[in-house]
């Protein structure tokens, strides 16, 4: 894809591309922390399959979660985010493996696009910082276009858009 619509240089893992009335955004997924998944999933499942011969309900859990923990490490080498937006529609969708918070919104209904710090609980005490680009159809509730870690990211993807879709 080449950029032939945004003025600024996108950063490292987002390519832009505007082809007649549509615009693609697609925000690659790997990054450093790619590398420390695959080291865990790879010795996680080393352990795991090295037991299998004693499975038992607790190890099914095990297996299950070696499975999952597996197929992210893989999508975090191979998948791409895409935002494809036209004037009538806009997708977001992972691929080439499929993952949660693919989302559709009819941009009939678009008022504002907009990004916002927020910070998450890592579930050990820990907290992160993560950029959401929100989409406001006039309803009551925002819906979350997607989670980005920086914040150049968001930002580069919000101006995008809201040059696209003449929100300014």
């Amino acid at each position: 894809m080449t950029n032939n619509f945004h003025s600024a240089t996108p950063p490292d893992r987002i390519r832009l591309d505007r082809t007649g009335n549509e615009i693609t955004i697609a925000i690659k997924w790997f990054d450093f922390g790619t590398i420390i998944i695959t080291v865990f999933t790879f010795v996680w499942d080393i352990i795991l399959f090295s037991t299998i011969s004693d499975i038992g309900l607790t190890l099914l859990i095990f297996v299950v979660a070696g499975i999952v923990l597996t197929y992210y490490a893989i999508a975090k080498w191979v998948n791409w985010t895409y935002i494809t937006a036209s004037q009538e529609k806009s997708i977001v969708s992972s691929q080439p493996l499929s993952w949660f918070g693919d989302k559709k919104f009819e941009v009939s209904r678009l008022q504002q696009l907009l990004y916002k710090k927020e910070t998450r609980n890592t579930g050990q005490g820990g907290k992160r910082t993560c950029y959401v680009i929100y989409v406001d159809t006039g309803s009551s509730k925002k819906t979350k276009l997607i989670e980005l870690d920086k914040e150049q990211e968001a930002s580069f993807i919000t101006t995008s858009l809201q040059e696209y879709f003449n929100l300014g």
